[in-house]
C-alpha cells in the first residue's frame, strides 16, 4: 500500500532499457518499462534483465531472441509465360503476363529489389522494388512484350534476382532467383504467291503491289519482311517492315519499286519470323520507258522586245502504257519559263493521255536562241529531239509604263447598280532611241456597258484609234484613261495594243494588260466552321466569331441572324444565342471593317444537331447603313452540335485542362480537342471489342485499322478473286460482324452486309465507300449517338480519303444551299438568338458553304481515330448501356457499387488476415463517386465482386491489403482483383496495370460489363450425389440466361477435396 522505487537494469550489453529506466510506483498500481535488443550475428540469443526494489536487488527477467536471416519466399519459383488460347493478345503491344507472390514469414518488414540477370528489355517486373509486411505476402506481376530487335525462339528464359534486407536491423539476405519462360506456339506463314508481279512499270516512278501472308498455326508469327539495299538500278520498299500476326489472321504488307533500267526485272524479298528466315517472295516486272511525242515540231519567237514576253502553246503527249513524269529543265535560264493548266511546271502523263502546256518567252536582255526543247521524262534528261525553239530578243523603241493595269473596287450595289464608279489611270509611252517614232493605239473590244476613253493633250480616241509621234529620244507622252465599268459586279481582262514604228517602217507591238474588278464586299466570319463535340448537359460553351468585310467604304451593320437547318423536326430543347459586346454596327480596324460577337451553346435535354445531309449553318445577315442603299450580305457559318449526360460522350471534355469544373467551356479549347485526345481511349475501346464485340467470343483486333481494310479501296482490289470486272461483291467482314453482335441483329437498318463496286471507276468506288461510311454514322446517331463532328470522310483510309477530294468530293454535302424566308425582319438589342429556317432546294435565295479543309496524313490519322473511336462509343452507350438503366445510368452504376460495398466490406475485413497499419482495427469502407480515382485501389471492384461471389473472397480476396497507402500496395491489391476475375470467368482481358493507372472510360465499359454478368452469377453451396460407387451420376442443373447477346458455360471445381471428382 505504500510507494515503491522500482528500477531495471539490463544484463547484457546487447540489451538496453528506454528511458526512464526506474520509476516510483504507487500503491497497488503498475508500471511499464521497455527493452530493445540489438544483434548483429544470426542465431539464437539468450539474457536477462535485473529488476530491483528500493535498491535491493528483486528478481530476474530472461530475454530471449532468434534472429533470422531476411528472406521472402518466391511462389512459384518458376514461372511460364504462355499466350492465351481464348483472346487474341498481341504480345508486342500488350504482352503476356503471370504473377508470383512474396512472402513475408518474420515479423519485420523486408525489402526487396528485383534485378534482370541478363539485362533483357522484353522481359519486366513490377514492382521492382518495395517491402513486403511482417507476416504477410505480397504479389508482383512479370511482364513479357516481344521485341524485334531481340528476337527469340519459341522458348526462352529469363531468370530475375531477388535481393532482400532488413529495413531496422541493416541485415543483406541471401540473393534468390526466379526463373521466367516464354512459351510460344508454333507459326505457320503461308502466301497465296511467291511472287509479286508489277507488270509494265515505268522506269523511274514508283510502283506500288500489294501482297498477304496468312498465320495458319495456332501460335503468334512475329514478322520482318527484309527487302534488298537499295541499288543504282532498282530499289523495294516494303511497309510495314514489322509485323505480328495472330493466329489464322492475316496481314497485308504494300511494295513499292522503282527501277531505272529498261526491261525484265526480280529481286527477293526475304520474310523472317523470330528472326529467323521462312520464306522468300520474288519481286518481278518490267521496266518500260515511255514514249513522249511533242507537236509542233518547232516554236517561233521572233523579234520579241527585252521587258515584254510572247508565249506559245505546245502539247505533250504519253503514248505508251505506263505513266510519264514530265519536266523541264532550262538550267538557270531566266528568259524561258513553262506553265500548264494547274500552273505547275512538273505533271505526272497517265498512258494514252495529253496535256497542253505554254512556253512563255521574256527577254531580258538582247539575245538569240537556238536549242531543243529540255524534256526531262520520270526525272531524266530526254536526249530525243521533241521540238526546237528559236527565239530572238531585240531592243525595245518605247518603254510604257505601267505594263499592267489593275482597276478594282469594292463598293456596295443595290438594286439599280453602281451611281458613279469610273476609274483613272495614266499611261507613259517614252522614245528609247534616237529616230523618230509614230505609235497607235487602237481601242479594243469591250464588254457591253463597259467603256474606256483615252486622251493626249488635246486628242481623244473616240474615233476608235489615237496616234502620236516622238520626235528624239527621251521624249515622251502621257495618255489619260477614263474607265466607266458596267453597272454590276463584274471581272474583265483588256489588252490595249500599242503599235510603235520607226522611219525605216519596221515595226513593234507592245501590250498594256488592263484589268477591271468590280465586286461586291465580302463577309466572312472567323471561323467559317463549328463542329463541336457532345457537351455536358446544362453546360454553356463559349465561342469567339469574327465577322470581317474586304471594304474600307460604306458603313455597315448586322440586321439578323438565322439558323438554317435540314431537319424540319428540329426541337427547341437548347439555347443557341449570339452576344454583341460592341453593338452590331462594324468598325474599321486592321485594313477592313470588323464586328465581333461571341456564340453561345447550351442544352438541358440530350440534342444532336447532325451534320448530315447538311450541315446546319448560322447565316449572318449584314446590311448597308448608306441612305436608299438596300445592299445586304450574308456569312455562312457551318455548326454542328449535341449534348448528352453520358461520360462515354463526355471523353472530349474530360482530357482538357479543365475538364469539367467551369462553368463555362471555352470554345477555343474545344475545337482544339484533337491536340488533347488521349490514346488510352482508343485503347480502351479495342479491348472492350476484342473481348465483347463479336458473337464467337474474343478475337484478336487492331483497332481501328481493321475496321477501316474492310473498307479500303486497295484492299479490296486485292482480295477480288474471280470475280466480273464490272462489279465486284465485298463482304465487310469484322466490321459488320461486330457491328451486328454489338446492335444485336443480323442486318443492321440501313447498313447493308456488303456492297457492290466497280472498281475499274475510282470515282464511283470512293463514292459508295462515302455513302456506306454515311450511312453506318446515320444509324448510330438514329439510336441515339452524339456524332455532329464526325463526317464520313474521316473514317476511310487515307488514300481514299485523297482519292475522294481529288474527284470533287463525291455525295459530299452542297457547297450551295437553297432557303425561303431569309428577309425577316431586323432584331433589337446586342443579344440575337436565331430563327431557325429549313432548307429548301426550290428556295428563292442561296447561300454558299465553305469546303472542308483537307488535312495532313498525320492531322488525319489522327482525327480518323478519333472519329471511330467515338463511333464505338457511341454504339456502346446506345446497346450497352441504355437498355439496363436510364439516362443517369451512370449514378445507377454508382449507386449499384457503394450499395455492394456496404454490404461487403465487413465480410472482406473478417475474412482479412492481414495486420493493418492500425493493428487490430477495421478501416473504413472506401466511398465512391467517381469512375477513375476511387477505383484505382482495386478496393471497391473488390467488394463489389464478394458481394456477388460470396465464395471467392477466401479463394482469391483474402489477401487484399485494406489500407493501401503504398504503389506496391495498390497494385497488389489490382492483382488481386485480376486474379478473382480470371477464377470466375468474366476477366474481361484486365491487367493490374489497366486497374492501377485506369480511366473513367474503362471502368465505365467494366462496370457495364460486370453488371451483365455478376448479378447472374449463381453459386451452389451444395451438390448431392446419390449412388453406387464408379458409374457416371447425372444430376440435372437449372441454369441462369440473363445475357441477351452470348452465354458462356463454364465448369471449375476448387477446394482442398476437388482433385477428387470429375464434372462432365
Amino acid at each position: 500500500a505504500v510507494p515503491t522505487f522500482i528500477s531495471v537494469v539490463p544484463g547484457e550489453k546487447n540489451i538496453s532499457v528506454s528511458e526512464p529506466s526506474s520509476q516510483t510506483v504507487p500503491g497497488h498500481s503498475s508500471c511499464t518499462f521497455t527493452v530493445s535488443l540489438q544483434l548483429s550475428n544470426y542465431g539464437a540469443f539468450s539474457g536477462n534483465v535485473h529488476v530491483r526494489l528500493d535498491g535491493r536487488p528483486f528478481d530476474s527477467v530472461g530475454v530471449e531472441a532468434f534472429v533470422g536471416e531476411p528472406s521472402l519466399e518466391i511462389e512459384p519459383a518458376k514461372i511460364a509465360l504462355k499466350p492465351s488460347t481464348a483472346v487474341g493478345e498481341l504480345v508486342s503491344e500488350r504482352g503476356l503476363r503471370g504473377f508470383v507472390r512474396l512472402i513475408n514469414h518474420l515479423n519485420v518488414p523486408i525489402a526487396f529489389t528485383w534485378t534482370s540477370a541478363n539485362g533483357s528489355r522484353c522481359f519486366q517486373i513490377f514492382p521492382r522494388s518495395g517491402a513486403v509486411s511482417p507476416h504477410s505476402c505480397l504479389d508482383c506481376e512479370v511482364a513479357y512484350r516481344y521485341s524485334f530487335a531481340q528476337p527469340i525462339s519459341s522458348t526462352d528464359r529469363v531468370l530475375f534476382h531477388l535481393s532482400t534486407s532488413s529495413e531496422d536491423a541493416g541485415l543483406q539476405g541471401t540473393p534468390k532467383c526466379l526463373e521466367c519462360e516464354v512459351r510460344l506456339p508454333p507459326a505457320e506463314l503461308t502466301s497465296v504467291t511467291k511472287r509479286i508481279k508489277f507488270q509494265d512499270v515505268a522506269c523511274g516512278l514508283p510502283a506500288t503491289q500489294m501482297f498477304a501472308l496468312h498465320n495458319r498455326g495456332p501460335g503468334l508469327a512475329f514478322v520482318e519482311v527484309n527487302s534488298p539495299w537499295p541499288q543504282d538500278e532498282i530499289s523495294i520498299v516494303v511497309e510495314p517492315i514489322e509485323c505480328e500476326i495472330r493466329a489464322r489472321e492475316q496481314a497485308v504488307f504494300q511494295v513499292t519499286c522503282c527501277v531505272r533500267r529498261e526491261g525484265h526485272f526480280e529481286t527477293p524479298i526475304a520474310v523472317l519470323h523470330r528472326g529467323k528466315e521462312v520464306m522468300n517472295l520474288t519481286a518481278q516486272g518490267n521496266c518500260v520507258w515511255p514514249k513522249i511525242a511533242i507537236s509542233p515540231s518547232c516554236l517561233y519567237f521572233a523579234g520579241t522586245p527585252v521587258g515584254s514576253q510572247a508565249s506559245s502553246a505546245f502539247t505533250v503527249s504519253n503514248t505508251s502504257t505506263v505513266p510519264a513524269q514530265i519536266a523541264f529543265a532550262f538550267d538557270g535560264n531566266r528568259d524561258f519559263e513553262v506553265s500548264c493548266g494547274d500552273g505547275e511546271p512538273d505533271n505526272e502523263l497517265q498512258p494514252s493521255s495529253s496535256k497542253e502546256y505554254r512556253l512563255i518567252f521574256k527577254p531580258n536582255k538582247i539575245s538569240n536562241y537556238d536549242f531543243q526543247l529540255p524534256l526531262l521524262v520520270n526525272k531524266t534528261r530526254s536526249l530525243q529531239e521533241f521540238c526546237r525553239i528559236r527565239a530572238t530578243g531585240v531592243r525595245p523603241m518605247v518603254c510604257i509604263s505601267p505594263s499592267r493595269i489593275l482597276l478594282k473596287r469594292s463598293v456596295p450595289v443595290d438594286k439599280e447598280g453602281i451611281d458613279g464608279a469610273c476609274f483613272y489611270r495614266e499611261i507613259r509611252i517614252e522614245n528609247v532611241t534616237s529616230e523618230m517614232l509614230s505609235w497607235q493605239i487602237d481601242m479594243p473590244q469591250l464588254p457591253q456597258s463597259m467603256s474606256i476613253s483615252l486622251t493626249s493633250g488635246e486628242t481623244d480616241g473616240t474615233a476608235g484609234q489615237l496616234t502620236g509621234i516622238l520626235m528624239h529620244l527621251g521624249e515622251s507622252v502621257v495618255i489619260s484613261m477614263k474607265v466607266v465599268p458596267p453597272d454590276q459586279p463584274c471581272s474583265h481582262s483588256i489588252a490595249l495594243s500599242i503599235k510603235i514604228t520607226d522611219h525605216l517602217d519596221r515595226h513593234q507591238a507592245e501590250m498594256v494588260m488592263l484589268r477591271v474588278e468590280v465586286t461586291e464586299p465580302q463577309i466572312t466570319c472567323v471561323p467559317s466552321r463549328i463542329f463541336l463535340p457532345p457537351l455536358a448537359l446544362s453546360t454553356p460553351v463559349k465561342i469567339a466569331l469574327m465577322l470581317k468585310i474586304d471594304c474600307l467604304e460604306g458603313s455597315f451593320e448586322l440586321r439578323n441572324i438565322v439558323f438554317v437547318t435540314g431537319r424540319k423536326n428540329c426541337t427547341d430543347d437548347y439555347l443557341l444565342r449570339v452576344d454583341l459586346p460592341q453593338g452590331r454596327v462594324f468598325r474599321l480596324a486592321e485594313g477592313c471593317l470588323q464586328l465581333r460577337a461571341f456564340l453561345q451553346f447550351e442544352s438541358s435535354e440530350i440534342t444532336c444537331i447532325a451534320n448530315r445531309p447538311q450541315p446546319p449553318c448560322l447565316v449572318f445577315i449584314v446590311q448597308s447603313r448608306e441612305k436608299d442603299c438596300n445592299f445586304v450580305m450574308r456569312a455562312c457559318v457551318l455548326v454542328a452540335f449535341s449534348a448528352d449526360s453520358s461520360l462515354l460522350s463526355l471523353t472530349h471534355l474530360r482530357n482538357l485542362s479543365h475538364g469539367l469544373e467551369e462553368a463555362t467551356i471555352s470554345g477555343e479549347s474545344l475545337l482544339a480537342y484533337p491536340l488533347n485526345w488521349s490514346t488510352r481511349t482508343t485503347t480502351t475501346v479495342e479491348l472492350w471489342l476484342r473481348h465483347n464485340g463479336f458473337v464467337d467470343g474474343p478475337r484478336g483486333l487492331r483497332f481501328p485499322d481493321d475496321f477501316r481494310r474492310r473498307l479500303s479501296l486497295d484492299d479490296i482490289r486485292l482480295e477480288r478473286t474471280n470475280q466480273s470486272r464490272k462489279l465486284t461483291v465485298h463482304n465487310l467482314g469484322g466490321l459488320i460482324e461486330c457491328l451486328s453482335h454489338v446492335v444485336g441483329v443480323w442486318n443492321p437498318p440501313g447498313v447493308p452486309r456488303s456492297i457492290s463496286l466497280p472498281l475499274e471507276d475510282t470515282a464511283k468506288c470512293t463514292a459508295i465507300i462515302y455513302n456506306h461510311l454515311s450511312a453506318l454514322i446515320c444509324f448510330v446517331e438514329a439510336q441515339g449517338g452524339c456524332l455532329s463532328h464526325i463526317f464520313p470522310e474521316y473514317l476511310m483510309t487515307h488514300k481514299d480519303y485523297i482519292r475522294w477530294i481529288e474527284h470533287g468530293r463525291p455525295c459530299g454535302y452542297d457547297q450551295v444551299i437553297r432557303v425561303d424566308g431569309l428577309d425577316v425582319d431586323p432584331s433589337e438589342g446586342n443579344v440575337i438568338i436565331p430563327k431557325t429556317v429549313t432548307t429548301n432546294f426550290k428556295g428563292n435565295t442561296s447561300i454558299a458553304c465553305s469546303s472542308i479543309s483537307k488535312l495532313s496524313p498525320e492531322e488525319f490519322e489522327c482525327i480518323s481515330r478519333i472519329a471511330w473511336t467515338d463511333l464505338f462509343l457511341q454504339l456502346i452507350k446506345c446497346f450497352e448501356m441504355r437498355p439496363l438503366w436510364s439516362k443517369s445510368s451512370e449514378h445507377e452504376l454508382l449507386s449499384w457499387v457503394n450499395s455492394a460495398i456496404g454490404r461487403s466490406w465487413r465480410d472482406l475485413c473478417e475474412e482479412n488476415g492481414r495486420l493493418t497499419s492500425s493493428t487490430w482495427h477495421r478501416p473504413g469502407a472506401p466511398k465512391v463517386a467517381n469512375f477513375d480515382t476511387d477505383f484505382s485501389n482495386g478496393l471497391a471492384l473488390a467488394c463489389l465482386i464478394a458481394h456477388h461471389v460470396p465464395f471467392i473472397v477466401k479463394e482469391s480476396l483474402s489477401e487484399l491489403i485494406l489500407d493501401p497507402h503504398e504503389p506496391q500496395d495498390r497494385f497488389h491489391n489490382c492483382i488481386q482483383i485480376v486474379k478473382a476475375l480470371a477464377l470466375i470467368h468474366v476477366d474481361f482481358q484486365l491487367t493490374p496495370d489497366d486497374i492501377y493507372n485506369t480511366s473513367d472510360v474503362y471502368v465505365l465499359l467494366l462496370l457495364t460489363r460486370l453488371y451483365q454478368c455478376l448479378p447472374g452469377y449463381a453459386v451452389k453451396s451444395s451438390l448431392a450425389f446419390e449412388g453406387k460407387l464408379n458409374p457416371k451420376l447425372l444430376l440435372p442443373q437449372n441454369l441462369p440466361y440473363r445475357l441477351v447477346n452470348r452465354f458462356i458455360l463454364t465448369r471449375q471445381l476448387t477446394g482442398a477435396c476437388a482433385t477428387g471428382l470429375d464434372l462432365d
